[in-house]
């Protein structure tokens, strides 16, 4: 099965089931708890961009350390076609793990760029994923492999790896 097709079947299997997961009593809302297989967003992603990071529309999954899980959902239009014409981009993040994190942003080049703000942790919003929720905005000022390479205070580690074309 092609990845479109295989990312269209995931979303079709996850969509109703978070619907039923939201139905709760006395007018609470249940947490989601998806399998991990039901959170894949497909292969994940891998230095040089061997592949990019997986996405859906504005969701990213980054490649965490051993159980480590984390998503990022994109203010732009597809994850997967971020400009590399110097705009800021701002992605919030959920992550497991415990404590602070950090964010680096590292071109194609190798070097390491700062990020144009954050990260600042957030308390709370609709993007129903695991972990603790972060925003941070970055700027991708050329065209090639990028790195958005988070950590948390416990040493949890995540990798979110963007193809940007020109």
């Amino acid at each position: 099965m092609g990845s479109s097709l295989r990312r269209w079947a995931v979303l079709l299997a996850v969509v109703p089931a978070f619907a039923l997961a939201s139905c709760g009593v006395s007018g609470e809302v249940a947490e989601p708890s998806p399998s991990a297989t039901e959170l894949s967003l497909g292969p994940l992603g891998a230095p040089d961009c061997q592949p990019a990071s997986p996405s859906l529309g504005q969701e990213a999954q980054g490649t965490g350390s051993g159980d480590v899980t984390a998503y990022g959902l994109l203010f732009v239009s597809d994850a997967a076609s971020i400009p590399g014409d110097g705009s800021t981009n701002k992605m919030v993040v959920r992550m497991t793990g415990d404590g602070e994190m950090l964010a680096h942003l590292v071109a194609p080049d190798g070097s390491e760029r700062p990020l144009v703000w954050g990260p600042e942790q957030h308390g709370g919003s609709t993007f129903r994923r695991p972990g603790d929720e972060w925003g941070i905005g970055f700027a991708f000022d050329a065209p090639g492999c990028w790195q958005v390479a988070l950590e948390r205070a416990n040493g949890d580690r995540a990798d979110f790896w963007f193809d940007v074309k020109e």
